[in-house]
């Protein structure tokens, strides 16, 4: 019988007075999955592309790829209008711009918000929040949405997680950008939740191991290797290289879908996420309310941990640039951007009370 490594691991410190900030976002949740198709509005063709509720970060290069070739197919020829409007400053909105543009299109993104200075929120905050891309955690786990009510979805799926892995990947080795590195994932709920949204020929390097963070307490768990997205550094960054590749990008709110008539360009892709609930009257969307809570940054914690708790709320601890992010908390449509504070207030009790258990004693006088 093969021995279980055993791992130790610096625990953070959680001082509830060291708090710097809160995150909140909206994620796109689609019944029946991603919404991956063409229709014509007058003389405009859109392209849908929307519905990847938090899996955006995971599998949005491959969903785009897959929209832009059957952009492509569907045009047969190719267009003597190059010029493409993309809808949405997201994960996915940005990719298909990079596509687009690398292949020649003239690209001009619209989205009534863009990266911001910062992914934190105030709790008083009205209006101007982060985009939910940049506050999301940025763990390539290619779940948190429906991608397998279908063979074909789950197909889908499976193509789409595999291309934007290794995107990450040849970026990573290539040393292209900052804001991506490979990052050891320890996983205490059951694996399978993991292992049944990857495709099996990634390897994520799983490892069943026994982990403490005192030598006192034994926690058994799987470890897997994964992909971090930090989209305070890396959107940033995304966004210079599309300023190199000359994509234009213009502020821009469409109430109703009759607005995207007064565009100059006769290609669209609908990026939008969430907000095609209203611009297409796709009932099928509904906002997932993901919040967090951020500690000071320290450099000594470079690993993410995730348990459940006895009282029924998951654990999950961030390593990011901003700051120790802790969650998770979901709700279900919830139209508030805004963090609330008793449940921030609750996510920090619950990673102090998690690791205080771990704390070293102070040594006498």
């Amino acid at each position: 019988m093969k021995q279980q490594k055993f791992i130790k691991l610096t625990p953070p410190t959680v001082k509830l007075e060291e708090r710097i900030g809160q995150k909140a976002g909206l994620r796109p949740y689609r019944k029946g999955g991603v919404r991956l198709e063409t229709e014509m509005i007058g003389d405009k063709k859109i392209v849908h592309n929307y519905g990847h509720g938090g899996g955006g970060v995971s599998v949005g290069f491959g969903y785009s790829l897959e929209a832009v070739e059957m952009f492509e197919r569907e045009t047969m020829v190719y267009p003597t209008n190059r010029n493409v409007a993309v809808l949405g400053s997201g994960y996915i909105g940005l990719y298909t711009a990079y596509i687009l543009s690398r292949k020649g299109y003239t690209v001009t993104i619209y989205s009534d918000n863009f990266v911001s200075s910062s992914s934190l929120s105030q709790f008083d905050q009205t209006d101007s929040f982060p985009i939910t891309s940049q506050v999301a955690a940025g763990i390539w786990i290619p779940s948190f949405y429906e991608y397998n009510s279908t063979p074909k979805i789950k197909l889908l799926h499976e193509k789409c997680s595999r291309i934007t892995y290794n995107f990450y990947k040849d970026c990573i080795e290539n040393k292209k950008f900052k804001g991506l590195s490979y990052r050891t994932v320890y996983f205490v709920p059951p694996i399978k939740e993991i292992q049944n949204c990857i495709p099996k020929d990634i390897d994520m390097k799983y490892q069943n191991v026994l982990v403490t963070f005192d030598e006192k307490h034994f926690i058994e768990c799987y470890s897997f290797q994964t992909i971090l997205t930090d989209g305070d550094i890396f959107l940033p960054e995304f966004i210079s290289e599309l300023d190199r590749l000359k994509v234009n990008f213009v502020k821009k709110h469409f109430d109703q879908k009759e607005d995207l008539l007064q565009l100059s360009e006769s290609y669209i892709f609908n990026c939008t996420g969430l907000q095609s609930k209203f611009l297409f009257n796709d009932n099928n969307l509904y906002p997932i309310k993901g919040q967090l809570a951020v500690f000071k940054p320290n450099k000594e914690i470079d690993y993410f941990f995730i348990e459940d708790l006895p009282n029924g709320d998951r654990l999950v601890l961030f390593p990011l640039s901003i700051g120790l992010t802790y969650g998770h908390f979901a709700s279900d449509h919830d139209y508030d951007n805004k963090p609330k504070k008793e449940v921030i207030d609750k996510i920090s009790q619950n990673a102090y009370n998690y690791f205080k258990q771990f704390a070293q004693p102070k040594p006498s006088l």
